[in-house]
């Protein structure tokens, strides 16, 4: 309940389900182009390309989506301007993902970093970002027009000086220092799963999976980077079967119990038996 509530881990669970409905649409289409029937590959071959435009409008772009509706949750939660919010935290995490080219026509995105690799970067970028707006906020650090300035005026110039400092650190960070910020994230995020060949390291494992899990990432997938942390999950819940199968045929497993709990100091003795009910077979 703690995780549940914390409103940064909210808006985390809250991103992620948002584009829930992406990555189905984005799995149809990706169904269609490899459906797993002999001969499919060759009737499918020419629209092939055509078909990826939309998985890659979906999967390919995830990290923007997520970015941009974490920080509107948050800047919610902690209100603030939610679509400014969100808004800084996409220009800041689009800053990031450009390539640095010798010529200046030449810079562009780097597709993979929109997509699945660069989702931790995308929380990441959105919490701080939209926590550096709201220290802004707080601290009186932001430029306020007159009340008679529209609103939408009005907000917009409110994330001028907080929108100022984050591109100037992000691009400190990633263009003048040279700085990959998703691999960074990335082995940082890597679960840290010692001795994968032992009981307490699938017991580590897990238990991130599960964590991710409970904010709506794939943890298996995002923690899992090769095949042998595959292979070495797998023995490992296998032995947890195995020790629960052999204490349960010992008779360790203690059968669910129910109780009544009676109002009053006591019982009296005229009370008459109680009678078992069929709803409490182990009564």
């Amino acid at each position: 309940m703690a995780v549940s509530e914390n409103a940064y881990m909210s808006a985390v669970r809250a991103g992620m389900v948002s584009v829930v409905p992406l990555t189905i649409i984005g799995g149809l289409f990706m169904i269609v182009s490899y459906f797993p029937i002999n001969g499919w590959d060759k009737i499918v071959a020419p629209y092939l390309p055509v078909l990826q435009i939309p998985v890659t409008a979906t999967f390919g772009l995830l990290a923007i989506f997520v970015c941009f509706a974490i920080a509107y949750d948050l800047g919610k939660q902690l209100k603030q301007e939610a679509i400014v919010s969100a808004s800084m935290a996409t220009v800041v995490f689009l800053m990031i993902q450009l390539k640095l080219e010798a010529k200046p026509e030449d810079i562009a995105f780097s597709m993979s970093g929109l997509g699945s690799k660069g989702l931790f970067t995308a929380i990441i970028i959105a919490l701080v970002s939209v926590r550096v707006q709201k220290l802004f906020s707080d601290k009186n650090f932001v430029i306020r027009l007159p009340a008679n300035v529209p609103s939408v005026v009005y907000e917009s110039f409110l994330c001028l000086s907080p929108l100022f400092f984050l591109v100037l650190i992000f691009w400190l960070i990633r263009f003048v220092l040279g700085v990959d910020i998703d691999q960074l994230v990335q082995t940082a995020f890597k679960p840290v799963v010692f001795a994968l060949n032992t009981l307490p390291g699938i017991l580590v494992y897990g238990f991130l999976v599960t964590l991710l899990w409970s904010v709506g990432i794939n943890g298996c997938e995002r923690g899992s980077g090769d095949t042998r942390t595959a292979v070495a999950l797998h023995h490992g819940l296998r032995f947890l079967h195995d020790v629960r199968e052999r204490r349960r045929n010992r008779g360790d497993d203690c059968s669910r119990t129910y109780h009544v709990e009676l109002k009053g100091t006591g019982i009296p003795e005229s009370q008459p038996a109680v009678v078992a009910h069929s709803d409490f077979p182990d009564q």
